[in-house]
């Protein structure tokens, strides 16, 4: 279960990481408009609010990986967050 939980977070680091490089630096290119079906005028109009978007997305991606001891994926009981010690409780 653990492995399997590692492996979840991974994924979502490595999809969050390549959201932020598509919003924040390829959203004007041809890769970024085709990869979120915009046409050139939408992306110009709509870059800063893509930027944003972006920036929330890397924030979540350095969020994530400290949050794994209150997933249980480090040794020691969790704390300080909502629901703490609910996988550790399981064992």
């Amino acid at each position: 279960m653990t492995l399997v939980a590692q492996i979840l977070v991974g994924v979502v680091i490595i999809l969050r990481l390549g959201f932020f490089i598509l919003e924040r630096f390829l959203w004007n290119t041809r890769r970024g408009r085709a990869t979120f079906g915009t046409t050139p005028a939408l992306a110009t109009e709509s870059a800063t609010l893509a930027a944003s978007q972006g920036l929330y997305n890397k924030s979540v991606q350095q969020w994530v990986p400290g949050r794994r001891a209150w997933l249980g994926l480090e040794g020691g009981r969790p704390g300080g967050l909502p629901g703490e010690g609910l996988l550790s409780d399981l064992r």
